[in-house]
Protein backbone atom coordinates (compact mmCIF):
# COMPACT_ATOMS: atom_id res chain seq x y z
CA UNK A 1 0.00 0.00 0.00
CA UNK A 2 1.33 3.47 -0.46
CA UNK A 3 0.25 6.46 0.42
CA UNK A 4 -2.25 7.51 -2.18
CA UNK A 5 -3.49 4.39 -1.87
CA UNK A 6 -4.25 5.01 1.78
CA UNK A 7 -5.50 8.54 1.59
CA UNK A 8 -8.44 6.96 -1.27
CA UNK A 9 -9.34 4.17 1.05
CA UNK A 10 -10.01 6.44 3.54
CA UNK A 11 -11.43 8.37 2.17
CA UNK A 12 -14.30 5.60 0.57
CA UNK A 13 -14.56 4.89 4.27
CA UNK A 14 -15.41 7.77 5.40
CA UNK A 15 -17.98 8.74 2.44
CA UNK A 16 -19.65 5.52 2.48
CA UNK A 17 -19.39 5.82 -1.15
CA UNK A 18 -17.23 6.14 -4.61
CA UNK A 19 -18.44 9.09 -5.79
CA UNK A 20 -18.71 11.31 -3.15
CA UNK A 21 -14.98 10.58 -2.35
CA UNK A 22 -13.69 11.20 -5.99
CA UNK A 23 -15.88 14.71 -4.87
CA UNK A 24 -14.28 14.86 -1.81
CA UNK A 25 -10.55 14.18 -3.27
CA UNK A 26 -11.21 16.23 -6.18
CA UNK A 27 -11.01 13.32 -8.42
CA UNK A 28 -12.57 11.35 -11.58
CA UNK A 29 -14.71 8.02 -9.70
CA UNK A 30 -12.96 5.83 -12.30
CA UNK A 31 -9.71 6.53 -10.51
CA UNK A 32 -11.07 5.89 -7.29
CA UNK A 33 -12.73 2.59 -8.30
CA UNK A 34 -9.02 1.71 -10.06
CA UNK A 35 -7.22 2.62 -6.84
CA UNK A 36 -9.53 0.52 -4.86
CA UNK A 37 -9.56 -2.48 -7.41
CA UNK A 38 -5.59 -2.04 -7.67
CA UNK A 39 -5.49 -2.23 -3.86
CA UNK A 40 -7.98 -5.06 -3.18
CA UNK A 41 -5.37 -7.39 -6.36
CA UNK A 42 -2.15 -6.66 -3.98
CA UNK A 43 -4.31 -7.42 -0.68
CA UNK A 44 -5.53 -10.54 -2.13
CA UNK A 45 -9.20 -10.06 -0.49
CA UNK A 46 -12.04 -7.58 -1.19
CA UNK A 47 -12.35 -4.59 0.99
CA UNK A 48 -16.16 -3.77 -0.16
CA UNK A 49 -18.87 -5.30 -1.75
CA UNK A 50 -22.23 -3.84 -2.74
CA UNK A 51 -25.46 -4.69 -0.77
CA UNK A 52 -28.89 -3.35 -1.86
CA UNK A 53 -27.01 -0.89 -4.13
CA UNK A 54 -24.88 0.47 -1.28
CA UNK A 55 -21.28 0.17 -0.88
CA UNK A 56 -20.34 -1.76 2.35
CA UNK A 57 -17.20 -2.57 3.57
CA UNK A 58 -15.48 -6.63 4.17
CA UNK A 59 -14.63 -6.98 7.90
CA UNK A 60 -11.17 -6.61 6.56
CA UNK A 61 -11.74 -3.25 5.67
CA UNK A 62 -12.76 -2.69 9.28
CA UNK A 63 -9.76 -3.69 10.09
CA UNK A 64 -7.65 -1.88 8.40
CA UNK A 65 -9.47 1.37 8.80
CA UNK A 66 -8.47 1.27 12.40
CA UNK A 67 -5.37 1.80 11.74
CA UNK A 68 -4.72 3.30 8.07
CA UNK A 69 -6.60 6.33 9.67
CA UNK A 70 -4.21 6.70 12.19
CA UNK A 71 -1.22 7.05 9.42
CA UNK A 72 -3.29 9.59 7.28
CA UNK A 73 -3.20 11.72 9.76
CA UNK A 74 0.04 11.57 11.05
CA UNK A 75 0.76 11.82 7.33
CA UNK A 76 -1.21 15.40 7.19
CA UNK A 77 0.75 16.62 10.22
CA UNK A 78 3.83 16.12 8.09
CA UNK A 79 2.39 17.81 5.09
CA UNK A 80 1.83 20.68 7.92
CA UNK A 81 4.87 20.47 8.95
CA UNK A 82 6.72 20.25 5.61
CA UNK A 83 5.20 23.39 4.34
CA UNK A 84 5.10 25.25 7.28
CA UNK A 85 9.23 24.37 7.40
CA UNK A 86 9.63 25.92 4.01
CA UNK A 87 9.67 29.59 6.00
CA UNK A 88 6.30 30.60 4.95
CA UNK A 89 4.59 33.51 7.05
CA UNK A 90 1.46 31.47 6.97
CA UNK A 91 1.64 28.47 9.84
CA UNK A 92 -0.42 26.22 11.63
CA UNK A 93 -0.69 25.28 15.14
CA UNK A 94 -2.66 22.12 16.47
CA UNK A 95 -4.04 22.74 20.10
CA UNK A 96 -5.36 20.38 22.80
CA UNK A 97 -7.91 21.48 25.18
CA UNK A 98 -9.70 20.26 28.18
CA UNK A 99 -13.32 20.91 27.40
CA UNK A 100 -13.93 22.96 30.34
CA UNK A 101 -11.87 25.54 29.42
CA UNK A 102 -12.94 25.83 25.89
CA UNK A 103 -16.24 28.02 27.31
CA UNK A 104 -14.43 31.15 28.09
CA UNK A 105 -10.68 30.80 28.08
CA UNK A 106 -10.06 29.37 25.06
CA UNK A 107 -12.25 32.35 22.83
CA UNK A 108 -10.46 34.94 24.89
CA UNK A 109 -6.83 33.60 24.49
CA UNK A 110 -7.65 32.96 20.51
CA UNK A 111 -8.85 36.61 19.99
CA UNK A 112 -5.55 38.26 21.71
CA UNK A 113 -3.84 35.53 19.87
CA UNK A 114 -4.94 35.56 16.43
CA UNK A 115 -4.65 39.41 16.20
CA UNK A 116 -0.58 39.40 16.97
CA UNK A 117 -0.11 36.58 14.55
CA UNK A 118 -2.76 36.81 11.34
CA UNK A 119 -0.76 34.74 9.76
CA UNK A 120 -1.40 31.81 11.52
CA UNK A 121 -4.31 28.90 11.16
CA UNK A 122 -5.32 27.43 15.19
CA UNK A 123 -6.61 23.99 14.99
CA UNK A 124 -8.52 23.29 18.54
CA UNK A 125 -9.20 20.02 19.66
CA UNK A 126 -10.63 18.63 22.66
CA UNK A 127 -8.96 16.04 24.71
CA UNK A 128 -8.74 14.33 27.95
CA UNK A 129 -6.13 14.96 30.53
CA UNK A 130 -5.35 11.46 30.41
CA UNK A 131 -4.44 11.29 26.76
CA UNK A 132 -3.00 14.81 26.86
CA UNK A 133 0.91 13.43 26.94
CA UNK A 134 0.51 11.15 24.84
CA UNK A 135 -1.12 13.69 22.25
CA UNK A 136 1.99 15.36 22.67
CA UNK A 137 4.45 12.90 22.91
CA UNK A 138 3.33 11.37 19.15
CA UNK A 139 3.06 15.26 18.06
CA UNK A 140 -0.79 14.77 17.74
CA UNK A 141 -1.02 18.17 18.90
CA UNK A 142 1.44 21.23 19.40
CA UNK A 143 0.35 22.01 22.78
CA UNK A 144 -2.21 21.42 25.54
CA UNK A 145 -4.27 23.84 27.42
CA UNK A 146 -5.84 21.77 30.73
CA UNK A 147 -6.04 21.56 34.48
CA UNK A 148 -2.79 20.40 36.46
CA UNK A 149 -0.33 19.77 33.52
CA UNK A 150 2.09 17.02 34.18
CA UNK A 151 5.46 17.86 34.04
CA UNK A 152 7.39 15.68 31.11
CA UNK A 153 10.68 15.29 29.61
CA UNK A 154 11.27 16.95 26.31
CA UNK A 155 8.18 19.03 27.18
CA UNK A 156 7.76 23.16 28.62
CA UNK A 157 5.14 23.29 31.37
CA UNK A 158 4.00 27.00 32.03
CA UNK A 159 1.31 27.98 34.87
CA UNK A 160 -1.77 30.10 33.44
CA UNK A 161 -3.26 30.62 36.41
CA UNK A 162 -5.41 28.81 39.51
CA UNK A 163 -8.99 27.87 39.16
CA UNK A 164 -10.94 27.34 42.44
CA UNK A 165 -14.15 25.35 42.79
CA UNK A 166 -17.47 25.89 43.20
CA UNK A 167 -20.73 23.88 44.60
CA UNK A 168 -23.64 24.11 42.53
CA UNK A 169 -26.88 23.08 42.99
CA UNK A 170 -30.94 23.63 42.26
CA UNK A 171 -33.28 24.55 44.88
CA UNK A 172 -31.07 22.86 47.77
CA UNK A 173 -29.22 25.34 50.25
CA UNK A 174 -25.84 23.71 52.04
CA UNK A 175 -25.03 26.06 55.30
CA UNK A 176 -21.76 24.28 55.40
CA UNK A 177 -19.42 22.20 54.08
CA UNK A 178 -19.46 19.54 56.75
CA UNK A 179 -23.27 19.00 55.64
CA UNK A 180 -22.48 17.86 52.78
CA UNK A 181 -23.07 14.27 53.63
CA UNK A 182 -26.47 15.00 53.81
CA UNK A 183 -27.33 15.69 49.98
CA UNK A 184 -26.42 13.21 46.87
CA UNK A 185 -23.76 14.28 45.56
CA UNK A 186 -22.54 13.82 41.20
CA UNK A 187 -19.78 12.12 41.42
CA UNK A 188 -16.78 13.16 39.25
CA UNK A 189 -14.08 11.57 40.95
CA UNK A 190 -13.12 9.81 37.47
CA UNK A 191 -12.81 13.20 35.76
CA UNK A 192 -9.14 13.57 36.37
CA UNK A 193 -6.69 15.96 37.94
CA UNK A 194 -9.43 17.97 39.58
CA UNK A 195 -12.14 15.32 40.39
CA UNK A 196 -8.89 13.86 42.39
CA UNK A 197 -8.07 17.11 43.58
CA UNK A 198 -11.55 17.47 45.24
CA UNK A 199 -11.42 14.04 46.58
CA UNK A 200 -7.99 14.44 48.61
CA UNK A 201 -8.95 18.12 49.94
CA UNK A 202 -12.78 16.73 51.15
CA UNK A 203 -11.20 14.16 52.36
CA UNK A 204 -8.37 15.90 54.60
CA UNK A 205 -11.32 17.95 55.99
CA UNK A 206 -12.91 14.44 56.95
CA UNK A 207 -15.67 15.01 54.81
CA UNK A 208 -17.21 12.02 53.38
CA UNK A 209 -20.09 11.82 50.43
CA UNK A 210 -23.15 10.26 49.55
CA UNK A 211 -23.04 9.51 45.69
CA UNK A 212 -25.82 7.61 42.96
CA UNK A 213 -24.53 9.35 40.05
CA UNK A 214 -21.03 9.00 38.63
CA UNK A 215 -20.36 11.19 35.30
CA UNK A 216 -16.93 11.41 33.21
CA UNK A 217 -17.18 15.51 33.10
CA UNK A 218 -18.07 18.83 34.71
CA UNK A 219 -20.12 19.89 32.04
CA UNK A 220 -22.15 16.39 32.38
CA UNK A 221 -22.48 17.12 36.34
CA UNK A 222 -23.94 20.79 35.49
CA UNK A 223 -26.49 19.56 33.31
CA UNK A 224 -27.84 16.99 35.69
CA UNK A 225 -27.62 19.22 38.38
CA UNK A 226 -30.21 21.45 36.66
CA UNK A 227 -32.57 18.25 35.97
CA UNK A 228 -32.62 17.95 39.76
CA UNK A 229 -30.05 14.63 39.83
CA UNK A 230 -28.33 16.11 43.45
CA UNK A 231 -24.89 18.94 43.94
CA UNK A 232 -22.03 19.04 42.44
CA UNK A 233 -18.58 19.97 43.22
CA UNK A 234 -17.30 22.26 39.48
CA UNK A 235 -14.35 24.28 38.31
CA UNK A 236 -15.29 27.97 38.23
CA UNK A 237 -15.16 27.97 34.26
CA UNK A 238 -17.56 25.63 34.38
CA UNK A 239 -20.08 26.72 36.89
CA UNK A 240 -19.44 30.39 35.39
CA UNK A 241 -20.04 28.71 31.55
CA UNK A 242 -23.03 27.07 32.49
CA UNK A 243 -24.47 30.06 34.36
CA UNK A 244 -25.01 27.16 36.92
CA UNK A 245 -26.64 28.05 40.08
CA UNK A 246 -23.60 28.34 42.35
CA UNK A 247 -24.68 27.45 46.42
CA UNK A 248 -21.43 29.09 47.46
CA UNK A 249 -17.69 28.90 46.58
CA UNK A 250 -15.10 26.69 48.26
CA UNK A 251 -11.70 28.39 48.51
CA UNK A 252 -11.71 25.69 51.78
CA UNK A 253 -10.99 23.17 48.99
CA UNK A 254 -8.27 25.07 47.42
CA UNK A 255 -7.62 25.38 43.71
CA UNK A 256 -5.95 23.76 41.20
CA UNK A 257 -3.23 24.81 38.41
CA UNK A 258 -4.44 25.32 35.06
CA UNK A 259 -0.87 25.56 32.54
CA UNK A 260 -0.39 24.45 29.23
CA UNK A 261 2.55 22.20 27.82
CA UNK A 262 4.74 21.77 24.53
CA UNK A 263 7.33 19.75 23.55
CA UNK A 264 10.74 21.71 24.13
CA UNK A 265 11.86 21.18 20.56
CA UNK A 266 9.20 22.68 18.47
CA UNK A 267 10.15 23.97 15.97
CA UNK A 268 7.59 26.83 16.59
CA UNK A 269 8.61 27.58 19.99
CA UNK A 270 8.16 31.15 19.97
CA UNK A 271 4.87 30.90 18.78
CA UNK A 272 3.94 28.61 21.31
CA UNK A 273 5.09 30.78 24.14
CA UNK A 274 3.30 33.87 22.35
CA UNK A 275 0.06 31.68 23.13
CA UNK A 276 0.55 30.94 26.66
CA UNK A 277 1.47 34.49 27.01
CA UNK A 278 -2.02 36.02 25.58
CA UNK A 279 -3.16 32.64 27.76
CA UNK A 280 -1.99 34.20 31.04
CA UNK A 281 -3.47 37.75 29.19
CA UNK A 282 -6.80 35.98 29.20
CA UNK A 283 -7.69 34.57 32.24
CA UNK A 284 -6.70 37.86 34.21
CA UNK A 285 -9.75 38.91 32.45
Amino acid sequence: MNARQIEIFDRVMAEGSISAAARSLNVSQPSVSLSIKHLEGQLGYALFRRLRGRLQPTPEAVALAQHTAELTATLQRIGRLARNLKGRTEAEITLGVVPALSFRLLPNTLRSFLQNHPGVKVRANSITYQGAAEAITRREVDMALLFAPPDLADTTREIIGQCGLALISEGQTVNALRNLGDHDLISISDSGPVGSFVDRSLADLEIFLKSRVSVENYYQAASLVRHGFGLAIVDQETAVAFDAPITRELPDLGSIDIGIIYRSDHHHQTMLQDFAFAAKQAWRL
